[in-house]
């Protein structure tokens, strides 16, 4: 996101985890002014092993604060 100017009245970001697999963290954000929603967007976190820039397992205590089993 690339803020171009603050917003002239307040605006409020909720985020809620949709998904929280082996190696992967799906949330859903909605921006609402006055309970209206502005903007809808669906954003993917991934855990990579850096040296072999492949997917490696969340650590333990992420997923347990995910609610993953």
């Amino acid at each position: 996101v690339n803020v171009k100017r603050p917003a002239e009245e307040f605006l409020a970001v909720l985020t809620e985890p949709t998904l929280c697999g082996r190696a992967q963290i799906t949330l859903s954000q909605r921006i609402e002014r006055d309970g209206e929603t502005l903007v809808e967007a669906t954003v993917r976190i991934a855990c990579l092993d850096a040296k072999k820039m492949k997917p490696a397992a969340l650590p333990d205590e992420i997923r347990r604060k995910m609610g993953a089993s």
